[in-house]
């Protein structure tokens, strides 16, 4: 299921463009809820996203 646009913010840390592949980020999910998970893709802004980099995280207890 994907999350609602906005659904995520970063709390501290490196600046976003600072984060690389295989990085541990904690963020707060919409709900309040912490999550500790991998950085497992990274898009960089592209033509279907020119402004914005996304990034896909999983937890270490699932296997990718």
């Amino acid at each position: 299921m994907a999350l609602p646009t906005n659904s995520m913010r970063f709390m501290s840390g490196p600046a976003e463009e600072d984060i690389q592949l295989y990085d541990i980020i904690v963020y707060e999910h919409i709900n309040g809820s912490l999550y500790i998970h991998r950085v497992v893709r990274i898009e960089e802004p592209n033509e279907e996203h020119p402004n914005e980099r996304f990034f896909l995280f999983q937890g270490d207890a699932n296997s990718y």
